[in-house]
């Protein structure tokens, strides 16, 4: 029951009546072994139990003795392992985060200046939830530096906390950070989420070039990142990549259609900071069907006029929009289901005579398979032959 992470729904109440009942039980456990320790401090952060901040605050850190506080007989307990002492130091990393005080974030800055990855990841990754860190000079300069630490972990959990905070210097960074081929993907690709995550205008430019990456990885985050933004900007390229892209690369363009205009969110974790498994739930939290024939349908229509005019892009285009068997719709633009196929039809209809000329001229190329595709595809807009 208590090792499951608090969800965002009225249950939060029936948690906290849980933490109050083990509160006293618990804090006592801080005065236990190490083990006994973490599983307190992991439990304290996951019922959100922010009344146990002071004392998590009074434990000793990794700059202190590795020993743990006395008993409550004052009895000496035995000095831990360095491996159990940085398991007890990542959940009470985690648990800080989670319970976000900004008085917490003394220890978080203290934790974040340890030489190992792991635990320098996990307090960015804390300092990037707490309120104010964007105002914090300290958190914003170590945030800033940390970026570019060459080790792939915190430099990756440094910038997705630089995209949660919204650091309004830290777009140029970042998008350095993302088109330096000399760095780790994992970092680029966290350098790009962050982009999405902070919401920065400007930044259309920046992600249509990353999705053109060599790397799947990059590229995806950079689709998603473009939805975020909802800009006018990002559709151009949404729609290039649903349309000629990989299959890995249409269907994140896609989505990313699906849920233009909604900000990206960084899930919780769940115990050890984890950067991939973190980077790899980004996304937006609710997605639509798709409509692409809105206030914005004439993005399409040039995407696809631009397609026309290139001889590798126009086939591979206009066979992507009759791909469908299940009906008339815009071929992977549409999912089944998405729309009627009346409406469907008119959709299509309406590319149809958009780009009636730019088809006529396709039928007279020189490539027989552009004139097949652009036959069909006449056809099935029910334009004139």
């Amino acid at each position: 029951l208590v090792t499951r992470a608090v969800p965002a729904t009225g249950a939060q109440s029936a948690h906290g009546s849980l933490g109050r009942a083990v509160l006293l039980p618990l804090l006592e456990a801080l005065h236990a072994d190490l083990s006994s320790q973490e599983r307190a401090i992991e439990l304290f952060g996951r019922l959100g139990q922010t009344g146990a901040l002071p004392a998590l605050l009074r434990l000793p850190r990794k700059s202190e003795a590795l020993r743990a506080p006395a008993g409550p007989a004052g009895l000496s307990l035995k000095v831990s392992s360095p491996a159990r002492r940085k398991a007890r130091d990542l959940a009470l990393t985690v648990a800080l985060g989670r319970l976000g005080g900004g008085e917490a974030r003394d220890a978080l800055l203290e934790l974040a200046t340890t030489s190992d990855p792991e635990l320098r990841a996990a307090a960015f990754w804390a300092l990037g939830r707490l309120p104010g860190t964007a105002e914090h000079d300290a958190s914003r300069a170590l945030l800033l530096e940390a970026a570019l630490d060459p080790r792939p972990e915190p430099s990756a959990a440094a910038c997705l906390a630089l995209g949660t905070t919204r650091v309004p210097e830290a777009t140029p960074p970042l998008v350095r950070l993302a088109e330096d081929h000399g760095r780790p993907v994992l970092t680029r690709r966290a350098a790009v989420a962050a982009l999405g995550l902070g919401g920065t205008r400007g930044i259309a430019g920046a992600l249509a070039r990353l999705v053109g990456s060599e790397h799947d990885e990059i590229a995806t985050m950079a689709l998603a990142a473009l939805g975020a933004t909802g800009h006018r900007e990002a559709l151009a390229p949404l729609y290039a990549a649903a349309l000629t892209g990989t299959e890995v690369r249409a269907r994140a363009a896609t989505a990313a259609l699906r849920s233009f205009g909604r900000p990206l969110v960084l899930p919780d974790v769940s115990g050890r900071i984890d950067v991939r498994a973190m980077l790899a739930a980004v996304g937006p939290d609710e997605a639509d069907e798709l409509t692409p024939f809105g206030e914005h349908a004439d993005v399409l229509v040039e995407v696809v006029r631009k397609a026309l005019r290139e001889p590798l892009e126009a086939e591979p285009v206009l066979r992507a929009l009759t791909s469908r068997e299940d009906g008339p719709s815009l071929g992977p633009l549409f999912a089944p289901g998405d729309v009627t196929d009346d409406a469907g039809r008119r959709a299509l209809g309406a590319l149809g005579r958009a780009l009636e000329p730019d088809i006529a001229h396709a039928l007279r190329g020189e490539s027989p398979e552009l004139r097949l595709a652009a036959l069909a595809f006449a056809r099935r807009t029910g334009r004139p032959v």
